[in-house]
């Protein structure tokens, strides 16, 4: 289920091996390397299992492509798409959640103090120092939501006693408690309209028809092969009653209505998946509202770090956003590929919040995330063996892409595993340069990137070009594009088809005028209304929950006519679909960079010999002409007595190679 682990493979398989496997064969008896890589802390757990040479000796290609190289016991099996997309979904929310309750809290208009909510952050640096322990302060979702619901309890009960006469009201808590109050309150209703639940009802009653009438066809057949009519089964009582005078276990009864009573939030709500995830936050970044805003979860269980961004809520954020040209950077990819440039051309203001250094500490914003990241996954995996998530909405959108970009192209988190980015709303960050450095880094393994867009969302589709006269250029979108579509009949009709997901696997202009009319900005125009619905992290949430919903009621694939489209795949899956990168291709790519690497090495090589031979020759040089000089112009010879010890022989065998290292010179 994970094909980009293939990469680990190379540490311990000869090249040749990697040659014959990617082609189907099976490899030689060199294959497996039995001295582990020091380079690589890791190494030791990637070898070549009997199942892979099982696999190879049947020349079965399609599950050395899906074959697991990883010995990882915390690796848990990849999620569908849609899945994993509404799990990250829910933890940009609660970021979002987190810091608007901190806000309001330090502007006094909460019941509870800093304290109590407070997790690590730049502000309880200031007052305790760096942290020793991140994830003893840390605070789980469900506590943090626990709160939201208490002070918006609070709110609505009102407090005449601390009301100020003439106070002007309160405009922006206001806002920020109106959010609140949807986010719960969409989490504890159904978001589906009468028609769709009768229509998923529908489909449901096809689906247990088709079955029925499969099994029955079974069992008739059975009755016709046998000749005899088949032997039912005795009827199953409740478990520890079966040689009882009664009818009804009443624990078992008990046991099942404690397991089955009604719970605050509605089964598969965002609130619902965020609590039971058990995921909490250990970081926090806020100082400035006009600064990045990020906060870093973990999960313990899955060894999981996630960064998340926060997006646009002020107007500085906007003014960053509309900041379309573009500003030259080091291309941070060392590595080889089709049309590298040394210059990456960025979005000045989304660059501008990572990559622009303090003059109080030196460093940028990204060195301060990847610092923490070192820290929290060290601490929460001393072996250093944990996975990288990150993940934003709109603005967060954006600054998560550059952040996965440059944290897979950096050596530092070289000993990870394939960093996973989930974007939503993301606008544009970079060029063609940009798109080429960033698929380099997922052909050989490094990242994957999934982009939910939404329909009638114009932010996804901005900016197009840096408008600037000497040096136009378009920006690209990376990653794999999930489109969602708003809940109506023609969405019924594609999800049952085939789910939206593009990738751009190609550059010609063909497919450049077919990506154009795709994210053509004028056929997307609404009102204004409706972009600001159509960009809400609740719409994005309905949308996939209308489509989790909707391919779950088709019954796994009983009312498919295409076998190869009865379930929704993972994000992997996809990549292998739609860019056509597997676990073969991961692995002739790496092997390519080795053998470049390798053959850049024995180039460099004769560099030395060159510069060596380049100094003697200028020394011999040096003698001949003074002695030519000493022969025409009759001023003295350098004596060679000047030269003691063992220079001396040195200096007069320099004197008599003379002549032979000119004519060679000279040749």
């Amino acid at each position: 289920t994970n094909p980009t682990a293939a990469k680990g493979l190379v540490k311990n398989v000869s090249f040749s091996a990697i040659d014959q496997i990617a082609d189907g064969k099976k490899p030689g008896d060199d294959a497996v390397v039995d001295k582990p890589d020091s380079t690589n802390p890791t190494a030791g757990k990637v070898v070549i299992h009997k199942r892979l040479q099982d696999i190879v000796a049947k020349e079965d290609k399609e599950s050395l492509n899906t074959f697991v190289f990883s010995d990882n016991e915390f690796t848990k099996p990849q999620g569908d798409i849609f899945t994993e997309g509404q799990y990250f979904l829910g933890v940009s929310m609660l970021v979002y959640m987190y810091s608007h309750l901190r806000e309001t809290c330090r502007m006094g208009h909460t019941r509870c103090e800093m304290e109590d909510i407070d997790v690590h952050s730049l502000q309880s640096t200031y007052k305790r120092g760096t942290p020793k322990r991140y994830l003893k302060g840390a605070k789980s979702a469900g506590s943090i939501i626990r709160v939201v619901i208490d002070e918006l309890d609070t709110a609505d009960g009102g407090d005449e006693d601390n009301d100020i006469v003439g106070e002007e009201n309160k405009e922006y808590e206001k806002s920020i408690t109106e959010q609140f109050r949807i986010w719960i309150e969409e989490s504890r209703i159904d978001q589906m309209d009468d028609e769709t639940k009768e229509m998923i009802a529908e489909m449901k009653r096809k689906v247990a028809r088709h079955r029925w009438r499969r099994a029955i066809s079974a069992v008739r057949l059975s009755y016709r092969i046998a000749g005899k009519p088949p032997r039912w089964e005795e009827p199953v009582c409740a478990p520890g009653c079966e040689n009882q005078n009664r009818f009804v276990d009443m624990n078992e009864m008990v046991s099942q209505a404690m397991r089955k009573q009604p719970k605050y939030f509605r089964e598969g709500s965002v609130m619902h998946n965020l609590i039971e995830s058990g995921i909490e936050v250990v970081w926090f970044s806020d100082m400035s509202q006009n600064d990045v805003v990020y906060g870093i979860c973990v999960c313990r269980e899955e060894r999981k770090v996630t960064v998340v961004f926060r997006g646009t809520v002020n107007a500085h954020n906007w003014k960053m956003n509309l900041k379309f040209d573009t500003n030259e950077y080091r291309n941070p990819v060392k590595q080889n590929y089709p049309d590298r440039e040394d210059e990456l051309s960025l979005h000045s203001g989304f660059a501008m919040y990572l990559l622009r250094k303090r003059k109080d500490s030196g460093i940028n914003k990204l060195q301060e995330i990847f610092d923490k990241i070192d820290e929290i996954g060290r601490e929460m995996a001393p072996d250093g063996n944990y996975k990288l998530c990150i993940t934003g909405h709109s603005l967060g959108g954006a600054l998560a892409t550059l952040t996965g970009f440059y944290a897979a192209a950096r050596s530092r988190f070289a000993h990870l595993d394939t960093i996973y980015v989930w974007t939503f709303a993301a606008p544009r960050v970079g060029t063609v340069a940009f798109i080429k450095a960033w698929q380099h880094l997922e052909k050989t393994g490094r990242i994957r990137h999934a982009r939910f867009s939404a329909t009638r969302d114009i932010v996804p589709l901005v900016p197009f070009c840096n408008f600037e006269r000497d040096d136009l250029q378009f920006y690209k979108h990376v990653g794999v594009r999930i489109q969602l579509h708003p809940v109506g009949r023609l969405t019924k009709w594609r999800l049952k088809r085939h789910l939206d997901v593009t990738y751009p696997l190609h550059f010609t202009w063909m497919a450049e005028i077919q990506r154009a009319f795709m994210n053509n900005i004028l056929a997307n125009l609404t009102t204004l209304g409706g972009i600001t619905n159509n960009h809400k992290l609740t719409e994005y949430q309905k949308r996939l929950h209308f489509a989790i919903t909707y391919r779950k009621a088709l019954g796994s694939g009983d009312l498919f006519s295409d076998r190869r489209r009865n379930r929704i795949k993972t994000l992997d899956e996809y990549y292998h679909i739609r860019a056509n990168i597997t676990g073969a291709s991961i692995a002739q790519e790496i092997l390519e960079q080795s053998k470049v690497t390798a053959e850049n090495a024995v180039k460099q090589r004769p560099q030395y010999a060159k510069r060596l031979f380049t100094a003697l020759l200028m020394v011999t040089w040096g003698f001949l002409l003074a002695t030519l000089s000493a022969n025409t112009f009759g001023t003295p010879k350098p004596s060679l007595h000047m030269f003691v010890g063992p220079m001396s022989h040195i200096a007069v065998g320099v004197w008599h190679i003379c002549p032979l290292v000119t004519f060679l010179f000279i040749v």
